[in-house]
């Protein structure tokens, strides 16, 4: 049976790397990189991390070492990153997590947002500085979705003064079956009809942006789950059910 609390673990970031805390702006350390080829990355780890055929997130440490090996590249890059990550490896089972998908959705969120990368034509990632680029990227981005706030306001007991960033976010490390996740919307989506704020514009957005009721944008979305019967082949999926 899975745990749905995440089990403690390590995530590795910019400053137990270097020993020091990333640029104010992190999309510095990809000045002169191509916009595209780093969203490619990102999106393709993103994937790795969950395939369509798949329940849950892999962060073994073997799939860690597979990772940081594929985006790293050439053998001196992989070393220096692995022996970094072997600094705060105690075991097999106790081990620092650098890609998960949390990683992936603040660091593609972050350069969507922002106008400070180019896209740069015929750009190649066929260079070694590239590479150390992204993974000093991802190393930034872990570090600023996990940094904690020094001080707090008089009054703070939130935990949203802690850290923004990490609380949606945590939700991509909780272990939870897919096929509840549309159920949880709905049951999310009858929450907010019963405030008095949002009540009105819950439906409001499901119809100007996808032009259904909330109800038949679940059960779409649940179809997609059960019946998978699409003309194109590559839009059906079947999951791997875990023994």
């Amino acid at each position: 049976m899975i745990k749905s609390a995440p089990k403690p673990q390590i995530i590795l970031d910019y400053k137990m790397a270097f020993g020091e805390p990333p640029p104010d702006n992190i999309l510095d350390i990809l000045i002169g990189m191509d916009r595209k080829s780093v969203l490619y990355e990102l999106s393709a780890l993103n994937y790795r991390l969950k395939p369509k055929d798949e329940f849950y997130e892999a962060n073994g440490i073997e799939f860690q070492k597979a990772q940081l090996q594929k985006l790293t590249r050439f053998p001196n890059l992989y070393r220096k990153y692995a022996k970094i990550a072997e600094g705060y490896t105690s075991s097999e089972t106790d081990y620092p997590l650098l890609f998960h998908r949390a990683l992936c959705a603040y660091g593609i969120e972050k350069i969507l947002n922002n106008s400070d990368l180019a896209d740069i034509p015929e750009y190649s990632m066929a260079n070694e500085d590239s590479w150390d680029k992204l993974t000093k990227y991802l190393l930034a981005v872990n570090f600023e979705i996990t940094k904690m706030q020094e001080e707090l306001s008089e009054d703070g007991n939130k935990l949203e003064e802690l850290n923004y960033k990490l609380l949606p976010l945590n939700e991509l490390f909780v272990k939870t079956d897919p096929l509840i996740t549309a159920y949880r919307g709905l049951k999310l989506i009858q929450f907010f009809r019963q405030t008095e704020i949002f009540k009105d514009e819950i439906d409001k957005y499901f119809k100007q942006i996808y032009g259904i009721e909330a109800e038949e944008f679940i059960y779409n979305i649940l179809k997609m789950y059960y019946s998978n019967n699409n003309p194109d082949g590559d839009l059906n999926f079947h999951y791997k059910v875990p023994k």
